[in-house]
């Protein structure tokens, strides 16, 4: 979306900045990973763009691509399924070094079609090392969203501060630091109640507490508990945008800034790939995203939380709070049973 902000104008440039915020910046690029003195933590971003041989990419924008290490590739022939292909395969090699092999195959030349004007592809990876390291405790219950009980062998304890929990109308979360910048936030719904089910006031009002200093009034310490777990899931994200709002870039976004020439965009497609594993250690995770465009016409205190049933994650920049990964662990055992955004 940072890609399509740089190359707005007009009504589109207006509601992509009221949408995402006066405070979001420009997209880093892959030389702008950061790490942590010993290398503990791992936050990079990649950004490659596919321009039509029928269009032209404005000065300025190509030299604002630049700046954030932009992969450009002018003047393709979305016509040409051979060169297509092969171009598909060098992005697949590109994007599975910079997600360091947790995707492996996202570039498919099926969904370039002939009428295909550009395509946006982003990635982000990230590793970080838990600021205090679990334990692995024996096996335990873990009920799923069909109130089935199953057994996890794979589950986590540690120990938090009371500072890192917060509660809010029984929604509980706990913020889990990394050895930098990063930290992850789990969110208990209250029993009965599905992960999904979270609305923004919610998330809202758990983060705000974490900021609050009555959060950080009691020095005690409490326990943690939960499953290790993986994600990999593959998402539309088109439906997603249209009810945060951003329906007019599925439309026919005004994009003057980044084409030398007015042209029409009749649709545009988002779709994005995740992969994320948490351990005992700490976390890894990544995800890309592909754009593509057409042309045509606060409570008490507790002595632990246990994450036995289905459950969010929030993993952000404890210092810009800017949210990197959100998503939801429905089954640890099964990582077609988790969603990640």
């Amino acid at each position: 979306l940072a890609l399509l902000l740089m190359g707005a104008d007009g009504l589109t440039r207006h509601w992509l900045e009221d949408c995402l915020g006066e405070d979001y910046s420009e997209p880093s690029g892959a030389e702008g990973a950061c790490a942590a003195s010993g290398g503990q933590e791992q936050y990079c971003i990649a950004n490659c763009l596919l321009v039509s041989s029928q269009l032209q990419l404005q000065d300025t924008y190509r030299a604002r691509l630049k700046q954030i290490n932009a992969d450009i590739h002018d003047n393709v022939d979305f016509s040409n399924r051979t060169s297509i292909e092969s171009l598909a395969q060098a992005l697949n090699h590109l994007f599975c070094q910079l997600t360091h092999g947790m995707v492996r195959e996202f570039c498919d030349s099926q969904q370039w079609q002939s009428d295909t004007l550009m395509a946006i592809i982003s990635s982000v990876y990230f590793k970080g090392l838990w600021e205090r390291s679990f334990s692995t405790r024996s096996a335990r219950l873990f009920t799923l969203s069909s109130n089935q009980a199953v057994v996890l062998d794979r589950f986590m304890r540690g120990e938090i501060d009371h500072s890192q929990y917060v509660n809010h109308n029984d929604w509980e979360a706990v913020t889990v630091p990394y050895q930098g910048d990063h930290e992850m936030i789990l969110v208990l719904p209250p029993t009965g109640i599905m992960p999904h089910e979270v609305s923004t006031e919610i998330i809202a009002a758990l983060l705000s507490s974490f900021e609050s200093e009555e959060s950080y009034s009691s020095s005690s310490t409490m326990g943690l508990e939960l499953p290790a777990f993986k994600v990999n899931s593959k998402t539309d994200l088109n439906k997603a945008l249209q009810q945060a709002g951003l329906h007019f870039l599925l439309e026919s976004p005004s994009l003057g800034a980044m084409l030398s020439h007015t042209t029409t965009i009749s649709g545009v497609f988002f779709n994005q790939h995740c992969a994320l594993e948490v351990n005992e250690a700490g976390t890894r995770a990544s995800a890309a995203r592909h754009t593509c465009a057409t042309g045509g016409c606060g409570g008490g205190t507790r002595q632990s939380i246990i994450f036995d049933r289905p459950f969010l994650y929030i993993l952000r920049n404890k210092i810009t709070k800017r949210i990197i990964f959100i998503g939801q662990v429905l089954d640890p055992g099964s990582s077609s049973e988790s969603r990640t955004h």
